[in-house]
């Protein structure tokens, strides 16, 4: 680091020295490999949105940078030992691990007349599928084809009033239960998947749904304001997510990365929000996660903070409702969706960001979902009940408020 200051300084002077003296003596050509560096990190800088760009060009915080603080970047670059996390924003002490994702998955989110709870369905193919099956699951071709036309996920809500109002410090609430469906080999122990049930059966395999996520609300011991949610998997792996009850938005962390629902409207208002964007962020950036009284702080010993701000973070998923079905087909009804970026299987099915396999045809099915997408979109469910139950409050009262006589 000395180097890079020295040489970031050197640079500096020189340049104030030629503007002093006025010469016109040449500046010594940037090198090839500096050049190629800058270029690199400029037009693929792991700060972009997946969703063409759309967010740096909607984002009103763009920093812009002069030809100077772009050569001074270069020169540090340069001198920066190897690492997994790429971009310039590294030489200032930014330090972002977003992956380098390559596809974009569509899961929508629909409800069943008469069915209780809601669905979520891998993949657009996947819940046409479904509705041309009209709505079957014992069909045996559907073990075939890697489930396409078969729910992921079916989330139950448990307590609803008893999860909003009577959330304690002693003990942690149930909010909602998540089923998953999924082929297995039929010699496989079921005894390890909790509450199963077989839908369909052949020769080979067979289709079960099992009880695949338990979320729970708990009030925190040191802050009644500060809200905690705990995602329990069958397996035993436990995901938390953070909030406080005053303030917007809330945080977890998947696979090692800090992330925010940023939009997710909370219990800071009685209105329910229809956006809401994944963002990775920074590494050293505080969150809800390591707070207690939901004033973020910038001050960390020893430690270099990111304060750069949310508009600048690079987008991992966002769940709209702007795809809403009015009216039912077939006897659903989508509810919203959620679009998530992911890593297209290179060889590498040991990532939970990964694909299982190579198999295209297949990745539209249920068999082919990457374990990070699982849990973020058991996440999206319970977000989803949360802002859409608001809503739902506020279009029951619409009419009777309509109704008053105008002065």
């Amino acid at each position: 680091m000395n180097r890079v200051r020295a040489l970031m300084g050197g640079r500096r002077r020189r340049t104030s020295a030629n503007s002093a003296t006025h010469t016109n003596t040449t500046p010594t050509p940037t090198s090839t490999n500096e050049t190629s560096t800058i270029v690199a990190h400029t037009n693929e800088s792991d700060q972009f949105s997946f969703f063409d760009q759309q967010t740096i060009t909607d984002d009103e915080n763009v920093e812009v940078v002069d030809e100077e603080d772009i050569a001074t970047i270069g020169d540090a670059q340069t001198f920066i030992s190897e690492s997994q996390t790429i971009g310039d924003l590294q030489t200032r002490g930014y330090v972002n691990r977003c992956p380098n994702f390559n596809s974009i998955r569509t899961i929508p989110l629909v409800s069943i007349l008469l069915t209780r709870g809601f669905f979520a369905f891998s993949s657009e193919v996947s819940y046409t599928a479904f509705l041309s099956n009209k709505r079957k699951l014992d069909d045996t071709s559907l073990l075939n084809n890697g489930g396409i036309g078969v729910p992921l996920f079916h989330a139950v809500v448990s307590n609803v009033i008893k999860s909003l109002l009577g959330s304690s410090k002693q003990k942690a609430e149930p909010v909602m239960k998540i089923f998953k469906y999924q082929i297995v080999d039929n010699g496989i122990n079921l005894s390890d998947f909790p509450n199963f049930e077989i839908l369909s059966q052949d020769n080979d395999v067979k289709l079960i749904k099992f009880e695949f996520c338990q979320i729970s609300k708990q009030i925190d011991h040191f802050n009644s304001s500060k809200v905690i949610h705990t995602l329990t998997f069958y397996s035993g792996k436990e995901v938390k997510m953070v909030n406080f009850s005053e303030k917007r938005d809330i945080d977890t962390n998947v696979d090692d990365l800090p992330l925010r629902w940023f939009g997710f409207s909370g219990f800071a208002s009685p209105f329910g929000s229809n956006d809401i964007k994944l963002l990775v962020l920074d590494d050293h950036m505080p969150t809800f996660m390591n707070e207690n009284n939901g004033s973020i702080s910038n001050t960390v010993s020893g430690t270099h903070i990111s304060n750069r701000s949310l508009g600048a973070m690079p987008i991992w998923g966002r769940f709209s409702d702007a795809t809403t079905s009015m009216l039912p087909t077939k006897r659903t009804v989508k509810l919203a969706e959620f679009k998530i970026k992911e890593v297209a299987n290179q060889g590498n099915s040991s990532s939970p960001l990964a694909d299982i396999n190579t198999d295209t045809s297949l990745q539209d099915g249920i068999t082919q979902v990457p374990e990070s997408t699982q849990i973020l979109t058991c996440m999206c469910m319970m977000l989803n009940e949360y802002e859409s139950r608001k809503e739902r409050r506020h279009k029951n009262l619409s009419p009777s408020v309509s109704a008053l006589p105008s002065e």
